[in-house]
């Protein structure tokens, strides 16, 4: 190679790797929340990637490959992350895995070394590849084209198994063009070994043995008498063998423990990930996908967003130019292309960093491509070619300069935090969302009253809520919050994008970010690529790609008038598109006149109608009605059938029924749908105290109807769910408000047992001096008297004169000297 290409490729590679490390330290801060700061901190560090904190925590938590703390991903990564953060914490002197700031500081910046040197690596791969299969301008140039494109920016920049997993693909793929020239074991061995350790990352990469497979038969099989005789070639049998004894030497689990690969339990199990890629499961994350074409949409907005458009269209010319012109090298590339993206393009899920193994091969074909323009023997021809390769490489470089200025300044869930702790008086409750992406880990906990959204209640009964309910729902939550923090990518980009699906949630984020529940736009942050002062905004883009490092932060204060606002706008969503409620209010009338034949009729013309599983409920009821009780059962079998859905939340599935019952006017069926989870509750066992919790949120709706009966039925399951404190308080309250005094006092002293609750104390103490029950009133109100130090000492001294005189008039003196000992000796009371 001539000593000017040399030069190219080596500015190139201090171009790339400069844009590399331009930020990589970012999350590090001097923004500290008044706890940090009271601790004698310095400076604090947060991480935005959740993918990157999953990687870090198993290579932390793994022990033994033969028990993977995740098998979503392969081992390969969380094995070089363990190793990264080691070496790390061996260089800098600061324990890795220690949970605390500085060590969790470590162990990032870390992990991003490692991806920065993984991302030099694959552009290195690409030079020699493209030098060797296409010559020397082939090659710096593909190294230049992906030098500088945002996703490749952005991969750099955190520490995922995307980086990881493109660099051995396209190792692999050297691979097989070297075997396409050679057919020596060793090369055969070399691939093998490759494609076992693309597997370790993510086990499509398996799909690469077709790759070779295919060329050792293309260079095998002159004609067909030849096939099978290729097929029992001993250097394709050691490739196998290579891939098979790699990848169970890195991942033994698969052969020792198969079953774990088919676990569902959450997102770290390999089926449940699938299920979620395939649109099997539906999470948060992925609704947005919902309504996006296969294929098409990652050619029109993934591609674009991820190299820009003029690289992107210089990538899809290059595939019928490669057809075009032919020979071996551009076909393998062709297949490689074609077997990283078929694959991929039909997933529900669509990513854009599942790009990143397919750029690769594209790359090279687009280098190839150019540099042939360029040689031929028509000037104007070669003239046009030099042109646009010049616009494609400048518009990709001032891409990702522009990309590159995200990583200097702070991250805009930062800055929302200095406002937040700056303006917002301190004591003011904050409203934030759960998910990856939300402001929950900046706002201290410790100076504001947290309030969460939590929608992912709502997200986990589908089909089970009206949007009567779900605004209720949310406006109680709203009601105690008087600041909003949100993020664009973390729930409401995703539910906008739903609205057939979630059309009570889609319907919330879309008005309460144009401000019409009440709550109006104070400050909004969000740092787009720029350069020069020229900005190139990418609002609206893919939610993951966006959320890792430059999201819009809104934040949202309460108006005067959100009460008035708000009931207003909870009165007319159950007309709105897509929401079901107005079947329901119908069903619900024809239920209670009476006219069962016509609401069974009404509910089986719209019982493909969200809410699907709530109307499927009342149909069931209407036959139940009508003495049809096998169909009757037929519906309540097919409505309990949901319970199954991994997507769903099956605890919370009786609250979300019984809910929209009771807010409809069917308080009695709302409460036969809590008595069949109840039934059920044995297999909640993880969930027991939110499914408690579910119940008791009925109980309040149930008051708030004047169905006492019910809602003290309601309280009861919760507490026989459930047994707790809180639940035991809830319900003697309950059942005292309802004239069972006997039982309430009963439940008081059972959560007494417990726990040493002051309040409790004078409530049950008082309640039982009203009712003249003279004993336990002087015991609990003695033991409230010592233990309540909120009281005054003039205070205790008159109280504790009078609960003496009580004593002694009935007959209970030895008890009030004997409580009186026990404070007095500082015992523990009875």
């Amino acid at each position: 190679m001539s000593s000017h290409w040399r030069l190219a490729l080596l500015s190139v590679l201090l171009l790339a790797t400069g844009l590399r490390l331009v930020g990589w330290q970012r999350g590090d801060t001097d923004f500290l929340k008044p706890e940090q700061a009271r601790s004698g901190l310095q400076r604090a560090f947060h991480s935005f990637h959740p993918d990157e904190n999953t990687l870090i925590r198993a290579g932390a938590q793994m022990s033994s490959p033969l028990d993977p703390p995740l098998t979503a991903y392969g081992l390969l990564p969380i094995y070089l992350s363990r190793m990264a953060t080691d070496l790390g914490g061996w260089l800098t002197g600061v324990s890795s895995y220690t949970g605390s700031l500085e060590s969790h500081r470590q162990d990032v910046f870390s992990v991003r070394l490692l991806s920065v040197a993984v991302s030099i690596a694959a552009l290195l791969a690409l030079y020699t590849i493209g030098r060797r299969h296409f010559g020397a301008p082939s090659g710096v140039l593909a190294t230049a084209l992906a030098a500088a494109p945002p996703l490749f920016l952005q991969t750099a920049h955190f520490y995922t198994v995307d980086g990881v997993f493109a660099l051995l693909c396209l190792a692999t793929i050297g691979s097989v063009l070297r075997v396409d020239e050679r057919s020596g074991p060793l090369c055969y061995t070399l691939t093998g070994v490759l494609v076992g350790l693309t597997a370790a990352v993510r086990l499509n990469g398996l799909s690469l043995g077709i790759l070779l497979v295919a060329t050792h038969l293309c260079r095998r099989t002159p004609n067909s008498r030849a096939f099978g005789r290729a097929l029992l070639q001993p250097s394709l049998w050691l490739a196998g063998a290579a891939t098979v004894v790699t990848l169970l030497a890195l991942m033994p689990y698969v052969a020792v423990s198969p079953e774990l690969l088919w676990q569902e339990n959450n997102t770290n199990d390999f089926s449940y990930s699938v299920g979620v890629a395939d649109g099997r499961i539906l999470r948060p994350w992925s609704l947005a996908d919902t309504h996006t074409p296969p294929y098409l949409h990652y050619l029109t907005n993934l591609l674009p967003l991820s190299v820009g458009w003029p690289l992107a269209i210089a990538f899809i010319v290059a595939l019928p130019s490669a057809v075009a012109t032919g020979g071996r090298s551009r076909w393998l590339l062709l297949a490689a292309t074609a077997l990283l993206f078929v694959p991929v393009g039909a997933l529900h899920t669509k990513h854009v960093r599942y790009l990143l193994p397919v750029l690769a091969p594209l790359t090279l074909l687009t280098a190839d491509m150019f540099v042939r323009l360029q040689t031929g023997q028509v000037a104007i021809r070669r003239l046009t070619a030099r042109v646009l390769l010049i616009g494609v490489l400048s518009a990709t470089l001032v891409e990702g300069i522009a990309f590159a200025h995200i990583y200097t300044v702070e991250d805009a869930r930062l800055q929302a935090a200095r406002w937040i702790q700056g303006e917002v008086p301190w004591g003011t409750p904050i409203g934030v969302e759960t998910g990856g992406f939300s402001m929950r880990g900046q706002v201290s906990e410790e100076v504001y009253p947290v309030r969460t959204l939590n929608t992912s209640s709502i997200f986990s009964t589908r089909g089970h809520l009206t949007c009567q309910s779900v605004a209720s729902y949310m406006g109680a939550r709203l009601q105690s919050a008087q600041y909003v923090a949100l993020l664009d990518v973390n729930r409401y980009q995703q539910y906008v994008g739903a609205p057939v699906i979630y059309p009570g949630l889609a319907r919330f984020y879309r008005d309460f970010i144009a401000g019409e529940l009440g709550f109006s736009l104070v400050r909004t942050y969000k740092r787009n690529p720029q350069l020069l002062g020229l900005k190139m905004s990418d609002d609206g883009a893919e939610a993951s790609f966006l959320g890792y490092d430059h999201p819009r932060v809104r934040i949202m204060a309460k108006d005067p008038g959100f009460e008035a606002r708000f009931v207003a706008w909870e009165g007319a969503l159950p007309s709105h598109e897509h929401c079901g409620d107005e079947v329901v209010f119908d069903l619900v009338h024809h239920i209670k006149s009476g006219s069962y034949e016509e609401g069974l009729r009404l509910a089986l013309q719209n019982s493909a109608r969200h809410p699907q599983s709530l109307i499927t409920f009342i149909t069931a009821h209407l036959y139940g009605l009508l003495g049809e009780t096998e169909l009757q059962q037929q519906f309540l079998d097919r409505w309990a059938d949901t319970y199954t859905d991994k997507s769903l939340s099956a605890f919370l599935l009786p609250w979300a029924n019984s809910s929209s019952l009771v807010l409809a006017g069917l308080p009695e069926l709302g409460v036969q749908a809590l008595r069949f989870g109840w039934r059920k509750r044995g297999a909640f066992s993880d969930d027991k105290a939110n499914m408690a919790a579910s119940y008791r949120h009925v109980s309040e709706l149930l008051l708030s109807v004047e169905e006492g009966t019910l809602a003290e039925e309601a309280t009861l399951m919760a507490l026989d769910i459930n047994p707790s404190v809180e639940g035991y308080n809830r319900a003697a309250e309950m059942l005292l408000s309802r004239g069972e005094y006997g039982h309430a006092v009963a439940l008081w002293e059972r959560s007494l047992q417990d726990q040493e609750q002051i309040g409790v104390r004078w409530q049950l103490g008082r309640t039982a001096e009203e009712r003249g029950d003279w004993e336990r009133a002087v015991r609990h109100l003695l033991h409230a008297v010592f233990l309540d130090d909120q009281i005054s000492s003039d205070r205790r001294t008159l109280e504790l004169d009078r609960l003496t005189r009580i004593a002694e008039h009935n007959g209970l003196a030895d008890l009030a000297r004997k409580v009186r000992a026990q404070h007095e000796s500082r015992q523990a009371p009875l």
